[in-house]
């Protein structure tokens, strides 16, 4: 059998880039030869280390990184905890402020009232309250003309039916019923100067002095006539009531009255008259 030819060159090659130990050289004396001629000479000879696998480079690898990357996870955690326990305080906090809040407000502290704030009156009802007697009687008498409807509402408000007199018969009251006339509804006392409803005007109704008012002279003692003027006059029973007496039943000019009636009609009643002292 035939010996293959070699290249000593490329055994040389392959001899140095073995990863581990290299296999044994065939027994070949030439081989042998050869190689020692090649091999560099050296009185120390050279020593293979073994190579590790790729499978503990990578684990080595991996446990690096991982020592690497713990700490820091070590301090993000810690950080992560210390920040929720400042949250959670300052959420035990807001709920014992909201706690105290609610606690708080079912006593709330006294306020001051704040005073209703007063209505404008209609424009309207401010001008008729500024009218005159006879502006007013003017553009009522002008609406009862123009609106029927007007004059019924009137006559409904302001108009009443005829009541018996306590002199009248039982053919007169029958006799006004059956006319169907009326009467005006409201009219003012004669004694108490009040205006009253004449369809309810019970007995006990006014409460009045059926006198006049005459002036005590012990209260006008110190009075100077001659400066001052007349004592007995309408402005000095409205300033000076208890100066003056009644002679009905010698009550002083400010007291009540003395006869309790049912109102009568003062016949002579003007309304553009201001009443006087006594007579409100």
């Amino acid at each position: 059998m035939s010996t293959a030819k070699t290249n000593p060159w490329l055994d040389t090659v392959l001899s140095k880039t073995e990863p581990s130990t290299p296999s044994e050289p065939k027994n070949s004396p030439e081989r042998n030869g050869l190689s020692d001629q090649l091999r560099p000479k050296s009185s120390t000879p050279k020593i293979y280390t073994e190579k590790k696998p790729a499978q503990d480079s990578l684990d080595e690898a991996f446990q690096a990184a991982i020592k690497a990357i713990v700490p820091e996870r070590l301090e993000a955690t810690r950080r992560a905890k210390a920040r929720m326990e400042v949250i959670q305080g300052t959420t035990q906090d807001n709920l014992k402020v909201a706690e105290f809040t609610q606690v708080t407000s079912t006593n709330p502290a006294p306020t001051t009232p704040k005073l209703p704030k007063q209505k404008e009156k209609p424009l309207l009802q401010a001008a008729i309250e500024h009218l005159t007697f006879d502006r007013l009687h003017t553009v009522l008498y002008k609406a009862l003309n123009e609106s029927p409807k007007a004059r019924s509402v009137f006559e409904r408000e302001l108009l009443a039916p005829l009541s018996p007199d306590l002199e009248d018969n039982e053919e007169t009251i029958a006799a006004k019923k059956k006319s169907g006339r009326k009467r005006p509804r409201f009219e003012v006392c004669r004694w108490c100067k009040d205006e009253f409803d004449v369809t309810d005007n019970p007995g006990d109704a006014c409460n009045h002095h059926t006198g006049e008012l005459e002036p005590d002279e012990r209260a006008w003692r110190d009075y100077n006539v001659a400066e001052d003027g007349p004592i007995d006059t309408d402005e000095n029973r409205e300033i000076h009531a208890e100066g003056f007496t009644w002679d009905c039943c010698q009550a002083d000019g400010d007291d009540d009255g003395c006869e309790t009636t049912a109102h009568e009609i003062d016949e002579n009643y003007n309304p553009k008259k201001p009443k006087r002292y006594w007579e409100f």
